[in-house]
């Protein structure tokens, strides 16, 4: 089984490729896999295993109908990921550099405290 870090990686890596849409879903399915290719993981999405299909309506980023087949823990680390404040690509800009080389990314950035 695919730990979930390395899911929400594959999820990142499926969104910048533009193999999967950041926008929400017109429809989501849910029920026994068919045997087809997650778009997320890249395994097959068994009978044995629940599954969701995706439908998106076309717009710019997608051709018309636009289908993708997820399982359940593909679709829970996609979700996250799309929402994720850092954005698709799961990681920001760090701070410029310290004199020492040392950087701090936006998420452990101390909040600047209030002027009295």
């Amino acid at each position: 089984m695919i730990d979930e870090g390395t899911l929400r990686q594959l999820a990142r890596q499926a969104i910048q490729a533009g193999k999967l849409p950041t926008r929400r879903p017109a429809h989501v399915w849910g029920g026994n896999g068919f045997g087809t290719k997650c778009a997320v993981c890249g395994n097959l999405v068994n009978s044995d295993e629940v599954g969701y299909a995706l439908h998106f309506a076309a717009g710019q980023d997608l051709p018309p109908a636009a289908e993708y087949h997820v399982h359940v823990r593909c679709f829970a680390a996609w979700n996250l990921e799309r929402h994720s404040p850092l954005g698709p690509a799961g990681d920001a800009d760090p701070l410029p550099a310290d004199p020492q080389g040392v950087t701090i990314s936006p998420r452990e950035r101390p909040s600047k405290p209030e002027s009295a």
